[in-house]
C-alpha cells in the first residue's frame, strides 16, 4: 500500500511518498504521479508522470513536462508493475 506523507514543506521542491517496503517482491517497477489542479475533480489526473523503480520516494518538480504553472495542486500516487493499485490520498501543494 503507498501512503502519501503530509504535504512537502513550503518552498520544497518535490513531490514525495512511502513507498511499499516489500514492493519489489511484490511486482511493483515503478510508480505513478497523477497531477490535478484544486479545480478538477478529485480522482481524475490530466497529468500523470510515470517514475521508475519499485524503491523511489520523490519528483522533483522541475521534472514535470510541461512545467506548472503558478497555482494550487493535489497529487496522489500508484504502484505500478505486475498489477495497479489504487490511488493514494491526495495531498495538496502550490506552485
Amino acid at each position: 500500500m503507498i501512503q502519501a506523507p503530509p504535504p512537502p514543506a513550503i518552498g520544497v521542491d518535490y513531490l514525495y511518498w512511502t513507498p511499499d517496503p516489500a514492493a519489489a517482491a511484490h511486482g511493483v517497477t515503478g510508480y505513478e504521479i497523477g497531477i490535478r489542479t484544486s479545480a478538477n475533480p478529485p480522482g481524475t489526473y490530466p497529468n500523470i508522470i510515470p517514475v521508475d523503480g519499485p524503491n523511489s520516494f520523490q519528483l522533483f518538480l522541475s521534472d514535470i513536462i510541461p512545467p506548472l504553472a503558478s497555482g494550487t495542486y493535489v497529487y496522489a500516487v500508484r504502484s505500478v508493475g505486475t498489477s495497479t493499485s489504487a490511488w493514494s490520498t491526495e495531498l495538496s501543494f502550490n506552485v
